[in-house]
């Protein structure tokens, strides 16, 4: 589908200021940000660490929340959210996973005095990276970002099934599961370093019964199914303008790592492994198309692969197709688009030279395009342009790091790279 002209013209500004940054030279860090998480790779396969991580804050937000029928928009609506302190997740008690793995609480309500909780839970966290920002565009990165995945469970209001509990636009799985309904997506969390501010982007989807509900799934969809034309989407801020009319990522993969988190029980905290840097791959969307129904072009099958300097590898998978999936994008402060948003989701084949296996794995993240010039560390310690496309990525894992689908799940696998 063609991008919208609204979008094409503010994104060529955009990502034209990225180019310029992505050819330029090295430049020092000057804004007071927090810095690199201390995951980064240091010459040795296979290193060991924890990431370096801030305190993240407690937020209150408005957000949307957007059905999807033959991949199209079906309906929206505004709503309020908090998103609790992100805390240490426990794998047993008195044991904590470590690599930057939180319980993030949820809570999703209608606004104002008399609010009404609408979905609420605890989702899991799992750090995949962080990166500097210029969004002032001075030429000094004042912004420094952290992605975490995130995954799990948020459970249907009593006010929210009794009012809605029929209505096609609320996922019916929770009909045989006390509620409860899987989601999958990330947060940003946003520091302007100068100003001492926080603030977050995130997104959390449900899919069309194909993917969250299929025979491969914990939670496989009766004969009559659960919504196999529809998903289901929240997403924040709610000035967020979900469309069809942004582009598929498409280019090499020129720069960021995999990684590995080795959970070996429920008795042991994860032996967290260093980035293991990309050394060449390909994102190439070959079909675009409704992978739930017949419909608009929401989704595209992808070539994505790549390997790692150390010898890790990943590419085509065993089972459900890996797509992208568009679900529009995020405005700046003077209501401009500036950012786009997509999913991605499906099975990849994961050659892991840490810990010696060969698995096909479900993997679930999520794609950025554009946004403000970014920035990482090199290995002499200077800012370094990214390019403007972030893929995130993590498995869907129990916790022997087998193969879990569907349900609240850990992540053994990260893949986080960037095209130009």
């Amino acid at each position: 589908m063609r991008a919208s002209n609204a979008w094409t013209k503010r994104m060529a500004g955009c990502i034209a200021l990225a180019l310029l940054a992505l050819f330029a030279a090295p430049m020092a860090a000057q804004a007071q940000c927090i810095g690199p998480d201390g995951m980064d790779f240091n010459g040795t396969c296979c290193g060991i660490g924890d990431p370096t991580l801030p305190d993240f804050p407690r937020i209150e937000d408005r957000t949307k929340y957007i059905c999807w029928r033959d991949c199209r928009v079906a309906k929206t609506r505004d709503l309020c959210v908090e998103i609790g302190n992100p805390m240490p997740h426990f794998i047993a008690p008195g044991i904590t996973a470590g690599c930057g793995v939180f319980d993030i609480p949820v809570t999703t309500k209608t606004c104002g005095a008399q609010a009404r909780v609408v979905f609420s839970g605890t989702v899991l966290g799992t750090y995949a990276r962080t990166w500097f920002e210029d969004a002032d565009g001075d030429g000094d990165p004042e912004t420094q970002v952290w992605r975490i995945l995130l995954n799990g469970d948020l459970k249907a209001s009593d006010f929210l099934l009794q009012q809605f509990g029929n209505n096609a636009c609320i996922p019916q799985s929770w009909r045989d599961y006390d509620g409860l309904v899987y989601w999958y997506g990330y947060i940003d969390y946003r520091l302007n370093c100068q100003q001492n501010a926080w603030t977050v982007e995130w997104a959390l989807d449900h899919e069309c019964d194909k993917y969250h509900h299929n025979a491969d799934s914990g939670r496989p969809a009766p004969a009559a199914g659960y919504n196999p034309d529809r998903s289901f989407t929240f997403v924040g801020p709610s000035t967020f303008t979900p469309t069809l009319g942004i582009p598929f990522s498409a280019g090499p993969m020129i720069q960021e790592n995999t990684r590995t988190i080795a959970y070996t029980g429920p008795q042991n905290p994860a032996t967290c492994f260093l980035d293991d840097p990309i050394r060449e791959g390909i994102v190439q969307p070959f079909q675009e198309t409704c992978v739930c129904v017949d419909g608009q072009p929401q989704y595209a099958l992808q070539e994505f692969g790549g390997t790692t300097i150390c010898g890790t590898g990943f590419g085509p998978g065993q089972g459900k197709d890996f797509v992208q999936k568009k679900l529009g994008f995020f405005v700046d402060a003077a209501g401009n688009p500036y950012k786009a948003l997509l999913l991605e989701q499906g099975d990849l084949t994961f050659v892991d030279q840490c810990v010696g296996t060969q698995t096909n794995e479900y993997f679930e993240g999520v794609i950025t395009i554009g946004g403000f010039p970014a920035f990482t560390f090199d290995p002499a310690g200077a800012l370094m342009p990214l390019g403007s496309q972030f893929h995130d990525l993590g498995s869907s894992n129990d916790e022997f790091c087998n193969r879990k689908k569907g349900v609240p799940r850990l992540t053994c696998k990260l893949i986080c790279v960037n095209t130009p």
